[in-house]
């Protein structure tokens, strides 16, 4: 298995403080506290960096692809009680996930990839389940932009990342059936985390 990201695992968390201070930190966190004591699956949580302050309460399974992130992660998570997953997400079909988290990774798929996810976790969370979004918006201002694309050079040049682009992701959730329920965000507006539920009246619940 591909490990393009492992190469930045000791210094992705620097970077991103350099770049963003603890803006992408507070994103990764936000909504998680109202959700503990459930069993969530993180999906490409990275180093775990963003998780060690909810201890032993935050409880589930960790998915990263990344043997690098994951290991850092593993390390920085040993107060939790999660468990730790190597390879891609792969939900169990008789059961029915309470919380799944996507922090900062559909921005890092493929268009078709990101509904390929988001169909995947469609068919296993449940009619109260949750899922909690923490990405970017396409850049808007002037320095946002820049910046933008700086970030994709570089992440195209040292980790083979496959966009030239963010991607509008709202757009991605209301297509699969995913309704917005509450929102913050960062810097302007350019980053986000946001809670969505599946919406029954756009056939949230097909498996199809």
């Amino acid at each position: 298995m591909s490990d393009a990201y492992g190469c930045l695992s000791r210094l992705y968390q620097p970077l991103s403080k350099v770049v963003f201070g603890r803006d992408l930190m507070e994103a990764n966190q936000a909504f998680i506290s109202e959700n503990l004591g459930k069993k969530v699956h993180l999906i490409g949580g990275g180093d775990g960096s963003a998780y060690p302050i909810f201890g032993e309460r935050l409880q589930g399974i960790f998915w990263e692809k990344s043997l690098a992130m994951m290991q850092l992660a593993w390390e920085n998570l040993k107060s939790s009680a999660l468990e730790f997953r190597h390879g891609e997400f792969a939900p169990s079909e008789s059961e029915e996930m309470e919380v799944v988290i996507l922090p900062f990774v559909l921005d890092t798929l493929r268009d078709e990839e990101i509904r390929e996810l988001l169909r995947k976790i469609k068919r296993a969370i449940g009619p109260r389940g949750k899922l909690i979004v923490s990405d970017f918006y396409p850049a808007e201002t002037f320095g946002q932009r820049i910046l933008e694309k700086v970030m994709l050079w570089f992440f195209r040049w040292i980790a083979q990342h496959p966009r030239k682009d963010i991607p509008f992701l709202p757009l991605f959730l209301e297509k699969e059936g995913f309704r917005l329920v509450e929102k913050k965000t960062w810097r302007k507006g350019w980053i986000f985390s946001a809670t969505y539920r599946l919406d029954e009246g756009k056939e949230g619940f097909s498996n199809s």
